[in-house]
């Protein structure tokens, strides 16, 4: 191998670790612009984005649509990087990187669906079923 092609794979290599790293900016604002779509298609009360749960018994608890929103989203940024979607060695390179972005959104899908069925929240699955689509079709389209 030349030294010309080293540096060429040097370079390619470094491109893609940047690349990777500025994902994560891409990814959330992907993810943030899904929620906020359905939460506005969804709840009218925009004014109301604070987090606020209280404990209504054993196991049970209530958050409002907006606290149920931000964990979402923070859930699925967090989503991404254990599924490792934004390694350097598969972002550009192979469909790897897309299947793996769509498990993380099966995997929020899941997890919320576990998650409320064990402490009984009242999720709207409209907007469950809108936030995980338009995300995911958002995340796949901006890779």
């Amino acid at each position: 191998m030349s030294s010309s092609q080293s540096q060429q794979i040097g370079r390619s290599t470094g491109n893609t670790k940047v690349y990777a790293r500025r994902l994560i900016l891409t990814d959330i604002a992907a993810i943030a612009i899904a929620i906020f779509g359905s939460y506005l298609v969804m709840f009218d009360d925009i004014a109301i984005t604070y987090f606020e749960g209280q404990s209504v018994g054993l196991l049970r608890l209530s958050i409002n649509p907006a606290g149920r929103a931000w964990a979402m989203g923070v859930f699925w940024v967090l989503m991404l990087r254990l599924n490792n979607s934004r390694n350097h060695r598969i972002v550009g390179h192979d469909n790897e990187e897309y299947k793996r972005v769509f498990g993380s959104g099966v995997a929020v899908l899941m997890a919320l669906a576990l998650f409320s069925l064990f402490f009984k929240l009242d999720v709207s699955r409209l907007f469950v079923g809108l936030s995980i689509a338009s995300g995911t079709a958002l995340l796949l389209i901006s890779r």
